[in-house]
């Protein structure tokens, strides 16, 4: 004798929502995490971007050593300026005539002081004698 079975037993039910809940939550973290990697990614193409506008100011007026807030309006962002010695190898001359090549180092900091993305640069800069 054969059994005819219209309904579901309950075992299947629950089995069929663990797998769709399972496949929900995969979703939702997969995509979370891809949203994350889209935040990232635009904040360091931003910083990129400030940065490239900084060197391009300093490269253009190197005499200035402080940026001006209309050349980067940026609140959220400070820019550090400074210069070093540059590191060449004994044989090497750092200064001829009035010119001298230094390392211009430019810091990206946020509000709260931390270093966001840096550039070290070779610069050849005028020396004034006194």
């Amino acid at each position: 004798m054969k059994i005819k079975r219209n309904n579901f037993t309950l075992i299947e039910i629950l089995a069929s929502f663990s797998i769709l809940a399972t496949a929900v939550t995969i979703t939702m973290y997969v995509l979370s995490s891809s949203a994350q990697r889209i935040r990232r990614a635009e904040q360091a193409r931003n910083n990129s971007n400030r940065l490239a506008n900084v060197v391009e100011f300093f490269m253009l007026n190197p005499q200035h050593t402080q940026l001006d807030k209309k050349f980067f309006p940026y609140e959220d962002m400070q820019v550090l300026v400074k210069y070093e010695e540059t590191k060449l190898q004994e044989n090497f001359e750092l200064e001829i005539n009035n010119h001298k090549l230094t390392t211009m180092i430019i810091e990206l900091t946020d509000s709260s002081g931390s270093v966001v993305d840096v550039i070290k640069m070779d610069r050849i800069v005028e020396v004034y004698s006194e």
